[in-house]
């Protein structure tokens, strides 16, 4: 089972009035936008050193701009250009509000970008951020050497908005990712996804989110969290009651770190918005394309097996319906063995499908056909 929930991404640049004293300015003076953003991640992808990073940040240095919101993602600085950048980001870190400094230090050897990260650290301390993304900077499981550099810098911010992702950072980077969280309760959105973070790194994450009692969205997907993180994160979300957008797949949570998450999810009751808007929509979809791809869905079903043991399964459409005898079948999803297997077990007649269920149980076919038939009526 997987939970997996999808969304379009915030729009990096945004624009908004600078509201200023307008007391002494005639009504019929037209009204002059301040710049409040600026973004320099445009165009292809590239390094820049000093004098380039110079040009591109001028628009910092004016005396009395509005800017509150900086994108350098996208660009690569070097030593040069991080000695540049610090000392303007310095100069108007009290203004600032939003900061994305994700993908800025690629292709850069890891000592440099280590660098070039405190040297940005240390110009934005003191800053009054409510938005940080750091994310696609490729900074492995060196975590120990970043852990003072993000915890200074964390002590003094009130961020809403803190996105980690495709970092790589591992167990010993969630670890100190962990302690961030600690020091961010106000965060509202919280990304974490495709880092390579395991069962440990998995759990200490999970335990601090518990602090984040405002967070309305939570992205772990893609990591490796297994069995004991999920049963962590099981506990962890009763105490969001605000939460609207969660996205946990592919986290190896298997089927006992699975209930126990759903469990916690009916228990608490959070919002999901975003789920309850798709369903609508897939269900209208699903009636209207009746060759769609889209698997169908016809509804969840419980029974009780001899001795009692109840066992729930979703009635799905058959997309590989077929006379032929399939003699194996492949889990795709959420399977304990991975996502692969030797060719040698796979013969021409080997069909590979997505399963849901670890086991097979029997039913007679008249039985079988007449609870179908009536079911299906119900959803087609």
């Amino acid at each position: 089972m997987t939970f997996q929930i999808y969304c379009c991404p915030r729009t990096t640049a945004e624009l908004e009035a600078h509201v200023a004293d307008t007391s002494l300015v005639s009504a019929d003076a037209p009204r002059v936008l301040a710049d409040t953003v600026l973004d320099i991640s445009g165009g292809e992808r590239a390094f820049i050193e000093a004098d380039e990073a110079k040009e591109l940040l001028s628009p910092l240095t004016k005396p009395g701009n509005s800017y509150k919101r900086i994108c350098f993602s996208n660009r690569s600085f070097g030593i040069g250009a991080a000695n540049v950048a610090g000392p303007i980001l310095d100069s108007v870190k009290n203004q600032l509000t939003e900061v994305d400094i994700s993908d800025f230090v690629a292709g850069r050897p890891e000592d440099e970008a280590l660098d070039v990260m405190r040297i940005f650290s240390k110009a934005l301390e003191g800053s009054v951020l409510r938005y940080l993304n750091i994310s696609d900077n490729a900074l492995g499981e060196k975590g120990r050497k970043l852990r003072k550099l993000y915890l200074s810098l964390f002590l003094q911010l009130k961020l809403k908005v803190l996105h980690f992702h495709n970092n790589m950072t591992g167990d010993e980077g969630a670890m100190y990712i962990a302690e961030m969280v600690k020091r961010s309760p106000n965060v509202e959105s919280f990304r974490c996804s495709a880092t390579r973070i395991g069962s440990n790194g998995g759990v200490a994450l999970s335990e601090a989110l518990g602090t984040c009692t405002r967070l309305k969205k939570l992205d772990l997907r893609d990591n490796l969290f297994g069995v004991d993180a999920g049963l962590a994160l099981s506990k962890t979300l009763p105490k969001l009651p605000d939460l609207v957008e969660l996205y946990l797949s592919d986290l190896n949570l298997e089927n006992k770190g699975t209930i126990a998450i759903a469990k916690a999810l009916e228990q608490s009751a959070p919002q999901l918005e975003i789920l309850l808007k798709m369903l609508p929509k897939y269900y209208n979809h699903v009636r209207a394309y009746d060759n769609t791809l889209i698997t169908k869905k016809f509804g969840v079903h419980r029974i009780t097996l001899k001795g009692g043991r109840k066992v729930r399964f979703v009635v799905m459409g058959n997309m590989f319906c077929t006379e032929l005898r399939i003699p194996r079948k492949y889990d795709l999803k959420g399977s304990t063995q991975g996502r692969s297997t030797k060719k040698q077990n796979i013969n021409e007649n080997a069909t590979l499908k997505d399963l849901d269920l670890s086991y097979v149980f029997h039913v007679d076919k008249p039985w079988r056909d007449t609870l179908f038939r009536k079911r299906l009526t119900l959803f087609i």
